[in-house]
């Protein structure tokens, strides 16, 4: 064999070589990413990683990207790329169940039509093309769910927008969570346009139900029961709680010994103090007459001192003043 021979054969096996070798890494290489960033923005959440990794369908994302038009807006381009990664990351770690796809559309485009009518709205572009922003998700049966726009001000919440995207297209079935409260803003006394801010985020990916404070029964198909500073509970209603709880055995709790929203509102199903009754000793769980206070950030309080109503001077909750008993 001679050179000219055998250097077109060693090209053509380094060629081949070559190709193999990205294939390869393509193949057995794709989960393995690094995340330099101080924030660790690409590492995805243990919660997250939980998700992607046992879905049970194949899901979709296409995410619509007026890339152009962005380029006009840093802000939006700095987002764009991070949304991008962050998209691909958890397409790495889905073990192939998720597929990421990007679309440009072109205005007055076919794509243009397909997008707007499943829901993706454009964002003001001080008059020039439609700026849009924001993620298909579509399922094995053809369920589409949008998010409109990906704003850059909820860059901190956006692995919880993009993971709950991919449960409610593996899991098109909302979770319905029941409400049990007295206060004001958690128990739809004032409305949705009055409703707790942590309400409207649940109602975007659960089915969400109040109880009436004076409930004799409790809704059917519950999967969560939340308790926020309940009223007082009677034999019964801590009875049906309990029956609950034993069936389902998922609730939430949250207690408080002196709720200042609950005084402020007059409510006589608002009690100052709240408690679960003898539900405390069946679940094994007392709230502490202890009070806690942050040392730096507690509220300035007065404090009145004997019978001459003399008040002290003004002082962090955390130390009162000592102006009480001097003379």
């Amino acid at each position: 064999m001679n050179r000219h021979v055998f250097a077109i054969l060693a090209s053509v096996l380094a060629a081949i070589v070559f190709i193999g070798l990205n294939l390869a890494s393509q193949r057995f290489l794709a989960p393995v990413r690094l995340d330099f960033t101080g924030d660790r923005l690409f590492t995805l959440s243990p919660g997250a990683l939980k998700i992607t990794g046992r879905l049970a369908e194949p899901v979709e994302l296409e995410l619509v990207y007026s890339r152009t038009t962005a380029a006009n807006f840093p802000a939006v381009r700095a987002h764009g790329e991070r949304v991008r990664e962050l998209l691909h990351e958890i397409a790495a770690r889905s073990n192939g169940k998720v597929r990421i796809r990007e679309t440009d559309p072109a205005p007055f485009s076919s794509d243009e039509d397909r997008i707007t009518a499943a829901g993706i709205t454009p964002a003001s572009a001080n008059g020039g093309d439609p700026l849009y922003f924001g993620v298909l998700g579509k399922n094995t049966v053809d369920d589409v769910i949008a998010i409109p726009y990906l704003a850059p001000e909820r860059d901190a919440l956006l692995e919880y927008d993009l993971i709950r995207l991919v449960a409610q297209l593996d899991d098109p079935a909302p979770k319905k969570i029941a409400i049990l409260s007295s206060l004001p803003a958690l128990s739809g006394a004032v409305g949705r346009e009055g409703e707790a801010f942590i309400i409207k985020e649940m109602r975007r990916a659960y089915e969400v139900e109040y109880i009436d404070p004076e409930f004799r029964t409790l809704p059917k198909n519950i999967d969560v029961l939340l308790i926020v500073h309940p009223p007082d509970l009677d034999d019964w209603q801590q009875y049906l709680i309990d029956q609950f709880l034993l069936r389902k055995g998922r609730a939430l709790v949250a207690l408080d010994p002196v709720s200042r929203v609950a005084i402020a509102s007059g409510d006589r199903h608002a009690p100052p103090a709240s408690h679960l009754g003898k539900l405390e000793d069946s679940l094994g769980v007392h709230l502490g007459a202890e009070a806690v206070a942050d040392r730096t950030l507690a509220l300035p309080v007065s404090k009145v001192c004997g019978p001459s109503g003399q008040k002290a001077a003004t002082s962090r909750s955390r130390k009162f003043a000592s102006a009480c008993g001097r003379g």
